[in-house]
């Protein structure tokens, strides 16, 4: 039996991101219950995680857009 092919790069990372985005987000969510954070205080570490997360990307975004696919 042949094994499918894999994915292209952009692919890959879309199913990943399929994936990965959902479960962040429900381990910020469980994370803050049971910090037993108030919804301000909640919205304020959002906003400063969200901050962060844009600097990395904007400083590391280029490489995800333009880098070479590794060859397998």
């Amino acid at each position: 039996m042949r094994q499918p092919e894999p994915l292209n790069p952009v692919d890959e990372l879309r199913l990943f991101l399929d994936f990965a985005v959902p479960l962040c987000g429900a381990e910020m969510a469980h994370n803050l219950k049971r910090w037993g954070h108030s919804r301000g205080q909640a919205e304020n570490w959002l906003r400063g995680e969200a901050e962060r997360a844009g600097g990395s990307l904007g400083e590391n975004g280029d490489v995800l857009q333009f880098s070479e696919p590794l060859s397998s």
